[in-house]
């Protein structure tokens, strides 16, 4: 995932402040939690699963941000009337991406169940500082459930 964020970077992405706000706003934390519920998981993999969840949760908060990110990403085409299409086509992509490199798509295929999000929850919450917790969007229990059920459809 890391060489992922160095080749869009040279390619001249300039949307890359949203994948590490999403790394270390919501992934890491995410993904330390699904590693804890015994899931048997490979970071990338966690990564691959939440991502896509958290970007469709957390674009309405900036359509445009996200915009950016299909069209320079992922050559998505720009719609200005409306950025959230282009949004949501470029979060598209980035999941048909990671199909195509064989990584999990949704939280049943690293092990994990809709039956252990409220065990993922608790156990953040039990954490110094557990809440809130997130920089581009501040992340409670309710939203962190949510981007978890997502990763879950």
């Amino acid at each position: 995932f890391f060489l992922w964020l160095v080749w869009l970077r040279k390619r001249g992405a300039h949307t890359v402040p949203i994948l590490q706000d999403a790394m270390t706003g919501m992934m890491l934390p995410m993904c330390y939690l699904m590693t804890l519920c015994s899931m048997n998981l490979d970071f990338g993999a966690g990564l691959a699963v939440i991502l896509p969840a958290w970007m469709e949760y957390v674009y309405p908060k900036d359509p445009m941000r996200f915009a950016r990110f299909g069209t320079e990403v992922f050559g998505c085409e720009m719609d200005y009337a409306r950025p959230e299409r282009t949004a949501r086509e470029g979060i598209r992509r980035l999941r048909v991406f990671f199909k195509s490199l064989g990584l999990p798509e949704k939280l049943r295929d690293i092990g994990g169940r809709l039956e252990d999000v409220p065990d993922m929850i608790e156990h953040r919450r039990e954490k110094p500082n557990g809440f809130p917790f997130g920089g581009f969007m501040k992340f409670g229990p309710e939203e962190m459930e949510a981007v978890l059920r997502l990763s879950a459809e």
